[in-house]
């Protein structure tokens, strides 16, 4: 009788865990994405303050000047996921990483550099992400050199 008794108990304990489970691990996959959301705005303003740290200590954007020279921020070839490499020129536009996902287009041309919205409405990860007030405030066109002086090395 004593040894039904402690596996009706075990049972019990073994459910009771099950149920707690069951609500504790989507809130903690909730709370990565969330993660993840919040680097990547970090990421995007991080980017652009690359961006213009180059510009102006350069004086403009050379055609062969590399993205990877520029910043170390995650940038992707395409929204689908395919990493840039060492070649990828600025002249190239790039996506933002979220995820493996590119939810932001990035456009580089003469000083001024266009951060725009390209996240998919079935798209969870870029549907919050650009949610987020700073990558709202970050979404634009950001120009830099306003007054057009050119600096010779």
């Amino acid at each position: 009788m004593k040894r039904a008794f402690t596996m009706i108990e075990l049972i019990f304990v073994i459910v009771l865990l099950s149920i707690l489970a069951a609500v504790a691990i989507p809130k903690l996959a909730a709370t990565r994405d969330d993660a993840e959301i919040s680097k990547s705005a970090s990421s995007l303003a991080t980017l652009i303050m690359d961006i213009s740290t180059y510009y102006t200590s350069v004086g403009g954007f050379k055609s062969d000047t590399k993205w990877k020279n520029i910043t170390r921020v995650n940038l992707l070839l395409d929204n689908s996921g395919s990493a840039i490499d060492n070649t990828t020129s600025i002249n190239t536009d790039v996506f933002l990483s979220v995820k493996n996902k590119g939810c932001s287009k990035i456009s580089v041309s003469d000083g001024i550099v266009t951060v725009s919205n390209i996240g998919t409405s079935n798209d969870t990860i870029c549907v919050a992400f650009n949610e987020v007030e700073s990558v709202k405030k970050l979404t634009k066109t950001h120009k830099f050199g306003g007054s057009n002086v050119k600096f010779n090395p």
